[in-house]
């Protein structure tokens, strides 16, 4: 599946060939729409303007937690500029905010593996199909000595707007 992530909405910033989205739609059986464009931030690289996510035309949509961006505001076409009703992404309804635990699970952490298992779950749900909350529950425990409540999991699973702390 082609995928998209939307490091920022505002400035047009995405997650390119030589950045950590790279990694995250690679290992878990993507092919990263943007993976042409390069720069020198590891995070994401800016296009010139939103016509080229329409070229693209990602299956799959991931927003990072570095903005307040929200699956909603991309199928109510709320970004000023950008008409999201032309992927295929939009029209399957796979739009996806990046979960926040501890940190932020975009850039590489110790959450990493299940960064990995959540999106490969959206990427290929008939072939995986994890209990995130009990991945969370079983690996917070493990690592962190820490025993997240429901309320907790479901915030990690569904954050709101940006993962600014």
């Amino acid at each position: 599946k082609k995928i998209l992530i939307v490091f920022r909405t505002n400035g047009n910033m995405f997650a390119g060939g030589n950045s950590v989205g790279q990694y995250w739609i690679t290992t878990t059986g993507g092919i990263n729409s943007a993976e042409e464009i390069t720069g020198n931030h590891p995070a994401m690289v800016k296009i010139a303007d939103f016509e080229q996510v329409l070229e693209w035309n990602p299956d799959i949509i991931y927003l990072t937690n570095f903005e307040e961006t929200m699956p909603e505001d991309i199928f109510g076409n709320k970004i000023p500029g950008q008409e999201w009703s032309g992927t295929t992404a939009f029209k399957n309804r796979s739009v996806y905010k990046i979960p926040v635990g501890n940190y932020r699970w975009y850039p590489p952490s110790l959450v990493g593996p299940l960064m990995r298992k959540w999106m490969a779950g959206k990427n290929y749900p008939d072939i995986f199909s994890w209990d995130m909350e009990s991945e969370i529950r079983e690996y917070y425990k493990k690592y962190f000595d820490y025993s997240p409540s429901g309320a907790e999991i479901n915030n990690i699973l569904f954050p709101a707007g940006s993962g600014n702390f």
